[in-house]
């Protein structure tokens, strides 16, 4: 195994070709998979996005100001009974 990998250093990428394709084995895919990948590839699916609750802004909006007036509230009736 040494000797095809210094075989292989040797050659550059010619004799790393060499090399694995003496250490791997090629694989047969079965038919029906690849002609099924191949359809998938070639028909993009349709894309359907899904329908966002259009209120959610609006309640985090509303949520953060009344969390602001009451933050705004509560510092001022801390000033205030500081003085």
């Amino acid at each position: 195994m040494m000797n095809l990998f210094n075989a292989a250093e040797m050659e550059g990428l010619g004799g790393l070709e060499d090399f694995l394709s003496r250490m791997i084995e090629p694989v047969n895919p079965d038919p029906k998979f690849v002609d099924a990948l191949k359809l998938k590839l070639s028909n993009a699916p349709m894309v359907i996005m899904d329908t966002t609750n259009r209120h959610l802004p609006w309640l985090v909006a509303a949520t953060g100001l009344a969390t602001g007036v009451l933050l705004f509230y509560l510092l001022k009736k801390k000033k205030n009974l500081g003085d």
